[in-house]
């Protein structure tokens, strides 16, 4: 990412958040989109609040996305038939199915931000969206998540084989409800 920026002209540190020097500077705005659970518990909070002036704004924000229910299932059935037994635990994707409440889980990452004395009340929004996948779409997009990619090449090609003919079998393409969660916080 640091690459693509420097091509339009925009400067980038590359270093961990938690070992990232800010040489005495602060800022308006702290923005982490789907990593928050990434950083140390201990230190995110903390430096990003110290890293703000006086209002600015710490936003945190996830996208969560459902499958249609049907989808869900056979995806699921999809994953326990093509992993082996001791498998690593993946996301299917996003959501398995619209049963759960996205909000609720993240909802702890409001209650972490309340407990630091440097930041006010969070506030959570949220913001509804779709996107329809073509079979090499979702593929495409499943190799870049981190869980998939992690997995021996061999057993990313038959599991990527599988949802493949299953999203083949459901027509080859798909409505993805998303929605996308930003919870922000001013420094106190």
């Amino acid at each position: 990412m640091a690459a693509v920026a420097a091509r339009y002209g925009v400067s980038s540190e590359v270093a961990a958040f938690e070992d990232w020097d800010p040489a005495a500077r602060t800022f308006d705005r702290v923005t982490c989109a789907q990593a928050w659970h990434w950083l140390d518990p201990e230190v995110r909070a903390e430096k990003s609040a110290s890293l703000l002036r006086p209002g600015g704004m710490l936003c945190l924000f996830w996208s969560v996305g459902h499958y249609p229910d049907d989808l869900a299932v056979a995806l699921h059935d999809a994953y326990q038939r093509a992993l082996p037994p001791g498998s690593p635990s993946l996301v299917i994707g996003y959501g398995t199915n619209r049963a759960g409440n996205p909000a609720a889980d993240i909802g702890a990452v409001a209650d972490d931000l309340r407990a630091h004395p440097g930041l006010a009340e969070p506030r959570m929004s949220s913001f509804p969206w779709h996107r329809t996948y073509s079979r090499d779409q979702w593929l495409d997009e499943l190799g870049s998540h981190s869980d998939h990619a992690a997995l021996a090449l061999d057993l990313r090609e038959t599991l990527f084989d599988a949802i493949g003919k299953t999203v083949d079998r459901f027509g080859g393409t798909f409505r993805m409800e998303y929605i996308s969660i930003l919870i922000s916080a001013s420094r106190a």
